[in-house]
């Protein structure tokens, strides 16, 4: 699409510089005729060239529109996400208002160069109409000049296309750059998104891991007084109850000497060592 309109915008330099030779070659009235319909002709091509290239560039902000409300569909609703939401906004807010006033630039150079040529072409017409009445060598001379002008007017149409040209390649830069800049941002929200989610994951196993290693402790911790009962109860209903009692009996001898030791010696204490 970008090589068709440069072939236009080249196309519509070569008739206007073919329009001012035109002129230059031939008579007056034939160059005075010829030189609205070129000046016409230049300047449709012109407006076709730059309907084509807003179109592309209508085309992309769409796109790029399209893709940031994907990316912000999809993305959660967070504090990066709204970031990237408002800075998109502001690029596409930047780059509506930089369309703007190129087109507005370009509109007024065509409407200045369309004037110019009209201008001079009517001049023109009124210097041959006074030059008629005044002989054939002042007419020949005011031809030469009205050719003359109109030739400066077709080599400032020219200039005034190709700057036109060079302004839409450069609005043409700048759009496939925002659009870039813009994927670039949707990654990085698609990106922090994921990221996220994957966080939150990993903290979620980790909580069920440290939950499992303190319910086990914690199990056994509660049972524990349970299976020291049953235990107990069956130690004393299988042992034979001599057993028990003799068990009994050396259990208390033990206390009664551990509490004569605290005591200290006295009288008798040989007999309750014998004992």
């Amino acid at each position: 699409m970008y090589t068709k309109w440069r072939a236009k915008a080249k196309g519509a330099s070569a008739a206007a510089a073919a329009a001012a030779g035109a002129a230059a070659a031939a008579a007056p009235t034939e160059a005075a005729a010829a030189a609205p319909t070129a000046a016409a002709a230049a300047a449709r091509a012109r407006c076709t060239a730059s309907s084509t290239l807003q179109q592309f560039v209508a085309a992309a902000a769409a796109a790029a529109a399209a893709a940031a409300n994907a990316a912000r569909a999809a993305a959660p609703r967070d504090i990066s996400a709204a970031a990237d939401e408002t800075a998109l906004q502001q690029q596409q807010q930047q780059q509506q208002q930089q369309q703007q006033q190129q087109q507005l630039q370009r509109k007024e150079s065509i409407y200045e160069v369309e004037a110019a040529a009209s201008h001079l072409v009517q001049q023109a017409q009124q210097q041959q109409e006074d030059q008629q009445h005044n002989g054939s060598h002042t007419v020949a001379t005011a031809a030469a000049a009205a050719a003359a002008d109109i030739a400066a007017a077709a080599a400032a149409a020219a200039e005034a296309t190709a700057a036109a040209a060079e302004a839409d390649c450069a609005l043409y830069r700048h759009s496939s750059a925002l659009w870039e800049e813009a994927r670039g941002s949707v990654s990085n929200a698609k990106r922090i998104s994921g990221s996220g989610s994957l966080q939150q994951q990993q903290q979620q196993q980790q909580q069920q891991q440290q939950q499992q290693q303190l319910s086990l402790p914690l199990l056994l911790y509660l049972s524990f007084p349970a299976f020291a009962s049953i235990y107990f109860s069956l130690f004393a209903c299988c042992k034979p109850p001599a057993a028990a009692t003799a068990a009994a009996a050396a259990a208390a001898t033990a206390a009664a000497a551990a509490a004569a030791n605290a005591q200290g010696p006295h009288p008798g204490s040989a007999l309750d060592a014998s004992l």
